[in-house]
């Protein structure tokens, strides 16, 4: 009996599971294609993507070189945001409310402490962790900063999850820091 009620417990959170997954589906597809309308509509040319998906977040940066704009969508909400390169300062990623910029923390203890720091730096690290966020600075008063949530969940700091994580999180680092040189080398 005990097993009958387990058995039926899994299928349930089983059905449940693949019903949000659909859904999920669903969402990003309509997204993509009301996105896909509105890059044609405005001149939008897709030089280079950025794509993350983590159970219910999703999110996709295009990048249009020519135009110098980006396009910051939550493909699970329809949310998007496009930045002009210009206008773009600054990025941090923030993991449990700190700001890691997305590097190691052996890398932060050794640039602090050299290489005793950099011993101390890896062996602080946390097993696990909540919430990890990016966070696009822009010189715009009305909207200074974008976040984007890219995990909300308690995880493991060595599993796939939080690898996938970071690593998504590092590409729109480095993306940001090429906008902020190319800015630069502009004046």
């Amino acid at each position: 009996m005990v097993i009958a009620i387990i058995i039926g417990c899994f299928f349930i959170v089983l059905v449940i599971a693949m019903n949000q997954a659909s859904q999920n589906k669903e969402k990003i597809n309509e997204a993509t294609n009301e996105i896909k309308t509105w890059m044609e509509d405005n001149e939008f040319k897709v030089t280079s993507d950025l794509t993350f998906y983590n159970g219910s977040l999703g999110y996709t940066i295009y990048i249009d070189e020519s135009s110098k704009r980006m396009i910051l969508l939550n493909t699970l909400n329809k949310m998007k945001n496009v930045l002009e390169f210009e206008n773009i300062i600054g990025m941090e990623i923030i993991e449990d409310g700190i700001s890691t910029n997305g590097i190691g923390r052996a890398v932060v203890g050794g640039a602090l402490f050299g290489g005793v720091g950099a011993i101390v730096g890896s062996n602080t690290g946390k097993k696990m962790v909540s919430n990890i966020n990016a966070v696009i600075y822009t010189n715009c008063i009305s909207n200074p900063q974008i976040g984007i949530i890219l995990n909300r969940t308690k995880i493991k700091t060595d599993s796939i999850i939080y690898r996938n994580t970071m690593d998504f999180a590092r590409k729109l680092d480095a993306t940001v820091r090429a906008i902020i040189s190319q800015n630069e080398n502009r004046e």
